[in-house]
Parts: C-alpha cells; sequence; structure tokens
C-alpha cells in the first residue's frame, strides 16, 4: 500500500506503538496492584506478630514483677544461722488484726482492682463447695494455664490469694479466715515453697515461722507457744535438732548458748 503523503506511514507507527506501550504498561500497573496488596497484608502479618510478642511480653513482665514482688517480701529474709530462746522470744511478730473487708468482699475484696493481661483472661472455676477467680489462657492441649492473680475459696482451707507464673504458684501468698483473719503467708518460688511462712491463729496471734527450701523445712524454724518459744533445725525436710524455752539451762538464760546451723 503507498501513501501520498510521506509523513504519514511514521504516524501510524508511532500510534501502533504507543497501544503496544499501553498494552505493555497494563500487566505493569496490575503488578503494582498486586504488590501493594501484598505489602498490606504483610504489614498485617508483622502487627499480629507485634501484637503476639507483646501479649508474651506483658507475661514475662507479670512474671518478674512477681518475682520482685516476693524478693522484696519481708518472708523472705536473712536466714539466721544461730538462734537462741532470748532471740526466739523476741522474733515473734505482733497481733496481726482481722480484714474486714475480706470478712465481708471475699474473693472480690482479695481480687481487688487487679485486671487480666491479653491473651489472658478472667477465669472461674466452680466446684461444690469450691471455687477460683483468676487469669488464665488455653495451651495448645485445651488446659488453662494460670498467670497473674488469683483466689481460691474452701470451706475448710478459707480464702487463699496470691500470684502464678507460667501456672505455678509464684511470689507472695496469703490465707485467710472467711471471718478475714490472716492464717497464713509466704512465698512460693516456681510452685515450691521458699523462705520464712507465718501462721496465725484466729485471733490474730502468731503460731510459728517456719523456713523452706525447695518445698521442704529448711534451716531454723521457731514454733511460739503461750509461754516459750520451741526452736527446731530443719535440713532437706529433715529435723536436726529441737530446743524448747522450757528446758533451758542457766547458760541459755544468760545467752550464751546457741542453737542453729554453723554457717
Amino acid at each position: 500500500m503507498k501513501f501520498k503523503n510521506p509523513l504519514l506511514p511514521v504516524l501510524i507507527s508511532l500510534l501502533a506503538a504507543g497501544g503496544l506501550a499501553a498494552l505493555l504498561q497494563q500487566p505493569r500497573h496490575e503488578t503494582a496492584e498486586q504488590s501493594t496488596t501484598s505489602s498490606d497484608e504483610h504489614m498485617k502479618n508483622s502487627r499480629e506478630k507485634l501484637g503476639a510478642k507483646q501479649s508474651a511480653d506483658d507475661g514475662a513482665n507479670d512474671s518478674r514483677e512477681a518475682r520482685a514482688q516476693r524478693a522484696s517480701s519481708p518472708l523472705v529474709d536473712d536466714a539466721p544461722t544461730s538462734l537462741t530462746i532470748e532471740q526466739a522470744r523476741d522474733s515473734r511478730l505482733p497481733l496481726v488484726p482481722a480484714r474486714k473487708d475480706v470478712a465481708e468482699g471475699g474473693v472480690d475484696a482479695l481480687m481487688g482492682a487487679y485486671e487480666c493481661k491479653a491473651p489472658y483472661v478472667e477465669v472461674t472455676e466452680a466446684r461444690v463447695g469450691e471455687g477460683s477467680l483468676g487469669c488464665g489462657a488455653e495451651d495448645n492441649q485445651g488446659n488453662v494455664v494460670r498467670l497473674g492473680r488469683w483466689v481460691h475459696r474452701s470451706a475448710q482451707k478459707g480464702l487463699t490469694a496470691g500470684s502464678y507464673s507460667h501456672g505455678k504458684p509464684d511470689g507472695l501468698w496469703e490465707t485467710y479466715s472467711p471471718e478475714g483473719a490472716l492464717l497464713e503467708r509466704g512465698n512460693y518460688e516456681s510452685g515450691e515453697r521458699l523462705g520464712a511462712w507465718d501462721t496465725y491463729d484466729a485471733e490474730g496471734v502468731h503460731l510459728a515461722r517456719r523456713r523452706y527450701k525447695g518445698g521442704a523445712f529448711d534451716g531454723i524454724s521457731v514454733l511460739y507457744h503461750r509461754q516459750e518459744p520451741t526452736i527446731e533445725v530443719w535440713r532437706d525436710g529433715k529435723l536436726v535438732e529441737s530446743k524448747s524455752g522450757f528446758e533451758k539451762t542457766a547458760q541459755e538464760d544468760s545467752g550464751s548458748q546457741k542453737m542453729g546451723i554453723d554457717g
């Protein structure tokens, strides 16, 4: 085909090239859209992973907070390596008045304003004559793992409140009677009793201070009576020695006789 105008073939060639370029640019445009969608999905996944990590960090912070609370508690004391009867007498703690708020509020009073942190939610466990309230989340097997503040109610034991870390008691725990009297107070570490544990009667009178290590009696314990205390020395759950103020000698009266574990 011949063209009279010599510029016409050039114009047709340019138009054809422009159409081809448009066709070539269309897939590129679609690819850019796909790239944007992929980027959005990537950002979404990153946010989800960041949220999961933050939740895990919150759980780790709970554990650190529980351990800090345990470390600062006066019950985890510098355990004496020796103790005289006179020192044992002086170590008795003062009378502890009953808590009116616990007597009136029960579980709610001991939970206080504690809030569960995601992904943990409030969990209620009920049994005949018993019940528990705290924070938990399901593991891969569908079991509830406890974390943070929990309160257990029992007709026999009263109200027991404390903290969990990774499903095990960890930190300060206390037991109260239904009337709000403190009956027991001490610390756990990874599910085992640690350090000094104090027990009281329903009137708030200090009955005993026993020391634990790895969940077993270890160190010097003192049992308080109406008149004289009894000192017990334990090693790894075995009673090594026992001495009562009722059997004191003249040396013990002067404070020169000591009983305990040599440092």
